[in-house]
């Protein structure tokens, strides 16, 4: 089985982890091979995101299995301490062996009654699976199913050993990556519309761009430092548990069957676990009555949610979501929402 990185997994590596992934992506078959020798392992095919390479694999004695890695060590460790955290619960992938310091972890396959592999809810939803858009209205059929998995969840407690980030460092990564996206973005949008205009009109691109440089407009830098500002103080204000850190509908399985939502892919950190509602809340609504009421419901669903903290969390985080979408060009009601509610935060 051929385990040569792919060309566009190369440049999502790239973009996350710096130069660096070029070679780490170069050693990858041989790495996969080793491990592979180590641990038994039949392999099968390869996929991954942003962060990671996912090798289908089944053990010598038959378990279905995937083996993941990353060019980042701490990702590895923090997601394996995460997922020993949440072990038993049946709502996490069951983690059979890990080499943090090769960036691997070796974990149970979700699969389907069929043996196949469980979809994401996003797929299912008919979404991209990249957490930035959201499921749409549909969200709603799933509620009662989204809660139990993040009421299944909360309430783990990390001892002071386990080394994982706080809330308030992944709230700073992400208004980082935040910044730079929407940076890209306009740039690109910015450059697409230039050279539509320099064809339309006989210009030249460069003088083109003078033109059409207003991607992005409704997001400025003091609008994203205003949200950060209020994300940093709710993650500061908040209690101390296990966070999953990315739970959006990309990184949730439905294996059927009754078997409960899993969920998958965890950036892993210690604070505020009603941090984890936000996509649930805000996924595809166009209204603020609409998540108000999806918080509504969500409370009553989920122990000790906080609806403040949760309406805090949408409007303080809404901006992550959205600014990279306006600075595409994005003008459709659910990120005009998005940014409205970004404009609350601001202005509290």
């Amino acid at each position: 089985m051929d385990m040569t990185v792919p060309q566009d997994a190369r440049v999502w590596l790239a973009a996350r982890f710096g130069p660096s992934a070029r070679e780490w992506c170069d050693a990858l078959p041989e790495r996969v091979a080793l491990l592979a020798g180590r641990w038994s392992l039949a392999l099968g095919e390869q996929s991954g995101g942003g962060t990671s390479r996912v090798v289908r694999c089944r053990l010598g004695d038959g378990t279905s299995a995937y083996l993941k890695l990353t060019p980042d060590p701490d990702v590895a460790r923090q997601e394996a301490e995460a997922l020993r955290l949440w072990d038993g619960g049946g709502r996490t992938p069951r983690l059979l062996d890990a080499a943090p310091a090769e960036g691997a972890l070796l974990m149970a396959a979700v699969d389907s009654a069929d043996g196949r592999a469980a979809r994401t809810l996003a797929g299912i939803l008919g979404e991209e699976a990249d957490g930035d858009g959201g499921p749409g209205d549909r969200t709603d059929e799933w509620m009662k199913d989204v809660a139990a998995l993040l009421a299944s969840l909360r309430g783990r407690t990390p001892g002071a050993g386990t080394g994982l980030p706080s809330l308030t460092e992944r709230i700073g990564f992400l208004f980082e990556l935040t910044a730079r996206r929407i940076d890209t973005a306009r740039a690109t949008a910015a450059a697409t519309a230039a050279a539509a205009t320099a064809d339309a009109q006989g210009m030249a691109p460069t003088e083109a761009a003078h033109d059409t440089d207003r991607g992005g407009q409704a997001v400025t830098p003091e609008l994203v430092e205003g949200c950060r500002r209020a994300a940093l103080a709710l993650a500061r204000s908040g209690p101390a548990f296990l966070v999953h850190g990315d739970l959006h509908p990309g990184n949730v399985l439905d294996p059927g069957g009754g078997a409960g939502l899993v969920a998958i892919d965890p950036r892993p950190c210690v604070g505020d676990p009603d941090f984890d509602v936000v996509d649930w809340a805000l996924a595809g609504a166009t209204s603020e009555t609409a998540v108000d009421d999806r918080i509504r419901r969500l409370a009553d669903l989920v122990p000790g949610l906080d609806e403040a903290r949760v309406r805090g969390w949408c409007r303080a985080t809404a901006v992550i979501i959205a600014g990279p979408r306006a600075a595409r060009g994005a003008r459709d009601p659910h990120t005009r929402l998005l940014l409205d509610l970004a404009a609350l935060a601001d202005a509290s």
